[in-house]
């Protein structure tokens, strides 16, 4: 780990110009930066994210050296902070495609099936729809939750009380529930018939 002393001068080279200062400070910091930074975030087991994160601080300070301001930390402590906020910014760049893969398929398996059941419920008449869901459908929980299904409930927290995984961790009880309701779907978009035929 270089000292206060170098990154000092290594900052001045490069405010300077100095047109191999930038390899020199590349080579010396990336190893410590990234060690510090997966120290800092052990949960992380992606260690890329943390290598790229640590590249982009480290790059963008390259770019543009006369925005650190010596006078506030080290410049170590500089970069670490800078990679720490990119790493931050990748992963909540993650979470928010994977809402939105969620959201996409839940669009896709769930809307869909259960507008057509809607309209199938409303031919045959609630007590037909009950009727035929209580005959392809032996589990008095899944009848509950496909009454649920064709009423337009929404909340995951009533299908995961049907269901009795509610007291699962909150990913686990979306799976669970997604599970079961993609079953029931599939079961009564077979097997509900507009008539007795």
């Amino acid at each position: 780990m270089p000292t206060e002393e170098w990154f000092s001068e290594i900052h001045h080279r490069l405010l300077e110009g100095d047109p191999t200062a930038s390899a020199e400070l590349a080579e010396k910091v990336i190893v410590p930066l990234t060690q510090r930074i997966v120290e800092s975030n052990p949960a992380i087991e992606d260690h890329g994210l943390i290598s790229d994160a640590c590249s982009d601080a480290v790059l963008n300070y390259l770019s543009r050296p006369q925005a650190y301001d010596s006078q506030k930390r080290g410049l170590f402590g500089y970069l670490a902070m800078s990679a720490q906020g990119d790493l931050v910014n990748a992963l909540d760049s993650i979470k928010r495609k994977k809402s939105r893969e969620k959201i996409e398929n839940a669009v896709e398996l769930d809307v869909i099936p259960r507008n057509q059941l809607s309209e199938l419920a409303e031919k045959l008449g609630r007590d037909e729809v009950e009727r035929q869901i209580a005959a392809v459908l032996p589990d008095i929980r899944d009848q509950e939750a496909a009454m649920m299904i064709i009423d337009g409930e929404k909340a995951t927290v009533r299908f995961a009380a049907v269901f009795g995984c509610d007291d699962a961790d909150k990913e686990s009880v979306e799976r669970a529930v997604k599970r079961n309701k993609d079953r029931i779907n599939k079961t009564l978009q077979r097997k509900l018939r507009p008539d007795d035929e």
